[in-house]
This record gives C-alpha cells, sequence and structure tokens, in this order.
C-alpha cells in the first residue's frame, strides 16, 4: 500500500492570551491540541465540528501559514513543518488553498488574467507569455468562466464567480492537495450546488485530493469520503461518510448530527445539549482544562441549509 499524500501526526497549536498591564502572558488557547489524520491521493477527507473548534487552524497550519507548537506535518514523504522559507516554495505549488470569502482573498487591484498568471509565473510553469495565456484562458474553461471575463477586476463579479476564480488560482500552480476552508459557506445554496459539483469534477479530472473544511453537514454528506469531527482542538470520531452519518459512535458527533434541520414542512429534531457536551468535556484529558465550552448551549455551527437543497446523491 502507497504511503498518503498527507500525514499529520500529533498536530498542536497554541496561542498565548496576554493580559495586564505589561501584556504579559497569562494563559494558554489550546485550539488544536493532538490531531492526527492522513488523506490519500484523490480523496476528500472532511473536517467538520461547531464554530471554534479548531478545524481551520489545522488548515492554516498544514499551509504553514504559521508555526506550528507540536507535532509534525508530512507531505508525500517529506516533512514540511520544518522547511526554511526557500524550501517552502516547492510546498506551496504542491498545496494551495481556497478562502472562504473569495472578495478578500482576491487582490482588487488586479485584472483576473493578471491573478491566474501570476502562480504561472511565480512557479516557472511556462516558458514563454504566450504559453501563460494558453494555461490562463484554459484555467478559466476549467472553472467554466467565459474567456472574455479575464479582463476584469474581482468587485465585477459574483461572489460564486469569484469563488471560481480562487479555484482556478488553486489549480493554476498544479497542485495535488487543495485545503477547503469553508469555501462554500459564504455563498447561496444554488451557487453552493455548483460549487461543490466543480470542485468534484476537478477532482476526478486531476486526481486532486481536498481536506475540505465545513460545518456545513449536508454538503460534507454529498461529497466526502471520510469525516473527522472535530471538538475543543481534538479529533473525536473519524470514519468513512456513511459511517458517521448513519451510526456515529461519539457523544459529540451525535449531538452534531441532532443539530441538522430535517428539510420537511412541519418536522422537527430535538438537539441533543448540555448532557453530551458535559461527557464530551469529561471525554477530554484533564476534564478539558485549557479549552473554553459553555455547556448549557446547543451544539453550534451547524449550517441551517438541508440537504436536498445542495445537488443530489454523493458521486
Amino acid at each position: 500500500m502507497s504511503a498518503p499524500l498527507l500525514l499529520v501526526n500529533d498536530l498542536k497549536k497554541h496561542f498565548p492570551v496576554r493580559g495586564g498591564l505589561f501584556s504579559r502572558k497569562s494563559s494558554w488557547v489550546y485550539a488544536v491540541d493532538g490531531v492526527s489524520f492522513e488523506v490519500e491521493r484523490g480523496e476528500t477527507l472532511s473536517l467538520v465540528g461547531e464554530s471554534g473548534c479548531g478545524k481551520s487552524t489545522v488548515g492554516r497550519a498544514i499551509l504553514r501559514l504559521f508555526d506550528i507548537t507540536a507535532g509534525q506535518v508530512v507531505l508525500d514523504g517529506q516533512r514540511i513543518d520544518d522547511l526554511s522559507p526557500e524550501g517552502l516554495r516547492g510546498m506551496r505549488r504542491r498545496v494551495q488553498v481556497v478562502f472562504q470569502d473569495p472578495f478578500s482573498s482576491l487582490n482588487p487591484r488586479m485584472r483576473v488574467r493578471d491573478i491566474l498568471a501570476e502562480p504561472i509565473r511565480n512557479f516557472g510553469l511556462a516558458k514563454s507569455s504566450a504559453e501563460v495565456e494558453t494555461r490562463v484562458a484554459a484555467l478559466m474553461d476549467t472553472v467554466r468562466l467565459p474567456r472574455d471575463a479575464l479582463n476584469r477586476r474581482p468587485h465585477e463579479f459574483s461572489g460564486g464567480q469569484r469563488q471560481r476564480i480562487c479555484i482556478a488560482r488553486a489549480l493554476a500552480a498544479e497542485p495535488e492537495l487543495i485545503v477547503c476552508d469553508e469555501a462554500v459557506s459564504a455563498l447561496d445554496v444554488s451557487v453552493k450546488a455548483q460549487i461543490v459539483n466543480l470542485l468534484q469534477d476537478l477532482q476526478q479530472e486531476f486526481g486532486l485530493a481536498l481536506l475540505f473544511i465545513s460545518h456545513d453537514l449536508a454538503i460534507v454528506e454529498h461529497m466526502t469520503h471520510r469525516v473527522a469531527v472535530m471538538y475543543l482542538g481534538k479529533i473525536v470520531e473519524m470514519a468513512p461518510r456513511q459511517q458517521i452519518f448513519t451510526a456515529p459512535k461519539h457523544p459529540y458527533t451525535k449531538a452534531l448530527l441532532s443539530a441538522v434541520p430535517v428539510p420537511e414542512p412541519g418536522a422537527a429534531r430535538h438537539p441533543i445539549i448540555s448532557h453530551t457536551l458535559s461527557i464530551c468535556v469529561r471525554s477530554l484529558p484533564n476534564g478539558g482544562a485549557g479549552t473554553s465550552v459553555d455547556r448549557k448551549r446547543p451544539v453550534g455551527g451547524v449550517s441551517s441549509q438541508s440537504a436536498a437543497g445542495t445537488a443530489g446523491p454523493a458521486r
């Protein structure tokens, strides 16, 4: 059996909390505290959980947007968590990202043509300006945008079109892994379905691996292969999609699924709230010390969008 494309081993990221007269460090927030998983080539692994559980921090740590506290991140057999700035250049071509807000992640002063050409030039993927133009035009076709939009700027597009530009920019570097950090959560239901279907088609066409970070369980059920459930900086359950959604084992996973609305008029669910959360906290080392949780609130961070509004059965 071949080695996984991405291997994350005991990843930790702790942020200092400063206060007092001289802003001295007073405590720590254990945003990610011992997370381990792997992503195979061509696989989609979804990282789910309520807001604040640490799932986006995991994605940003893998991308080396900040240094990790402890643990290892291995890409195709090579550790990337301790690479020098020079060594990171090759890694960044192989691992790309699509952020939640497409407008803030695109340079408003650049035309789409220049946005897509930038990674091609930076990584030396074209030998001439003509080849750059050919690649840029092909990227527009790939994400199903008209070529005559290349001279526009980001503010001239809708939210869904801007997200397609972000996906095209990620594809421009010819990556093996794309981290989708809440990539569809800012879009409406119909556009969300289009972007999800586009990601699935691109995965099949290019053999991409996806780390799909989301709190929308309907989308996750539609497109993922495996699901990792995070709670208070830890993965509490990881299993194939069908097992998570039909036979969850951990109390928090059951509570999370119970909070998803039923897509039927008049139907109602009864979310599992404080009792389950208390069990989850007690199950953590030291009773969840170093984390923060309101044990009286329902499970949060679950999208109210129904599965009926996405795009049909998983492919």
